[in-house]
């Protein structure tokens, strides 16, 4: 993954300038998911920002996909020096970092950015928000709980650090059992399995079984990835209503659809929901899923995407964040917002929902981390003291 760091250091009164440096590192290598990924999307490049102004810095990342519906690293890469240019040229900012709210960072974005760059503009709002919380001396969830005025299960000061539950995730074949059975060992309370490759009486037969052998106490997920035909979909809903299953992620190709003629089911919506434009359109729909699966790096910012949570929970829908494979701030970022989202919705089933619920960001366990940034024990993410996205910058 190549990250160039986009470096803001100070010169004369509060004056950011443009800097870069490189590393070369694939994702592949790091995220062994990422080879079930489109075409296309096994390897990225990408950029790591760093924002530093009067003593306060920032970071960000953007890794675009353009399979999940983002901009091309190209585009990506000629967007920056003008965004780079354009924090230069911000007279606000050192006085939004002073106390401002966060708000104006998206009407900024809207000003700067051209439509279409949600990659970027992504990183670049995370890279100014952890600048904000750093700022006041709050870990980002903080900031972000205070920002829908909402108190949060998250917010105060930096101290301790906060900790996040996981979903471990298993593919169907061999192994598939005993590696459910080490993650609840570990401590995980919820197992999503990935059965798109069996056909639904095959999955909802391999879900039994892992429900005996688990026992009561942990939470199942499918994710179909969209391999059934909608009866078949029906099939395996019916023959798992008495299982502790969650949700099935994307048991077909068209959800819409599905929904309509089975209101109600308990599924969620992944790739149905991205990029954002889609997932906005679903809450204007007669019908939405009881889960949507939410990738803040490719909904276009963190702020944006709290909102969408709120607005979901209107209609009874809860989110469950997970990444697109991201590096170690993507995935920091995610863990942030997961923690400043509303409450889940009533719980539905005998897989019901936790609050805040288990979210997939169990990748960044293949991230290297940096000495006491993060640590993944007993199926939850304990995030790092401090404030801001708590990485050093």
């Amino acid at each position: 993954m190549l990250l160039v760091g986009l470096c803001f250091a100070h010169s004369g009164p509060m004056v950011p300038r443009l800097a870069h440096c490189g590393l070369m590192r694939p994702l592949l290598d790091l995220f062994p998911f990422a080879a079930a990924l489109p075409v296309g999307a096994g390897r990225r490049p990408g950029f790591r920002l760093v924002l530093r102004i009067g003593g306060l810095s920032g970071a960000g990342e953007v890794a675009p996909l353009p399979a999940f519906g983002t901009e091309t690293h190209a585009a990506a890469s000629a967007a920056l020096p003008a965004a780079a240019g354009a924090i230069a040229a911000w007279r606000d900012l050192p006085g939004l970092l002073a106390g401002g709210d966060p708000e104006p960072i998206e009407a900024w974005l809207d000003e700067v950015l051209p439509a279409g760059l949600p990659a970027t503009r992504s990183g670049l709002e995370t890279c100014l928000l952890d600048a904000l919380a750093r700022a006041r001396g709050l870990p980002l969830h903080g900031l972000l709980a205070g920002v829908a005025g909402k108190a949060g299960s998250a917010t105060g000061e930096a101290g301790a650090g906060a900790a996040l539950p996981l979903n471990a995730m298993v593919v169907a074949g061999p192994g598939c059992r005993d590696e459910a059975l080490r993650a609840a060992a570990a401590g995980f309370g919820t197992i999503k399995v990935k059965v798109g490759a069996l056909p639904a009486t095959g999955a909802a037969r391999l879900l039994r079984e892992l429900s005996a052998d688990l026992g009561t106490g942990v939470v199942l997920r499918a994710d179909a990835g969209r391999s059934w035909a909608a009866p078949a979909a029906r099939e395996f809903l019916a023959a798992t209503a008495d299982l502790p299953l969650a949700y099935v992620e994307e048991p077909c190709a068209d959800l819409l659809a599905f929904l309509e003629a089975e209101p109600g089911a308990r599924v969620a919506a992944d790739e149905s929901a991205c990029p954002a434009d889609r997932a906005w359109s679903w809450l204007a729909a007669p019908r939405v899923p009881e889960v949507f699966v939410l990738k803040p790096a490719l909904f276009g910012g963190l702020l944006a995407a709290r909102r969408f949570t709120i607005a979901a929970r209107a209609r009874s829908s809860a989110v469950v964040v997970t990444s697109a494979l991201d590096g170690e701030i993507g995935h920091l970022a995610a863990a942030h917002l997961a923690l400043a989202m509303p409450a889940a919705p009533p719980a539905f089933g005998p897989g019901a929902l936790p609050a805040p619920p288990a979210c997939g960001l169990g990748t960044l366990a293949q991230v290297p981390a940096p000495a006491g940034c993060w640590s993944i024990r007993g199926g939850r993410l304990h995030l790092p003291a401090g404030p801001g996205l708590g990485v050093p910058t």
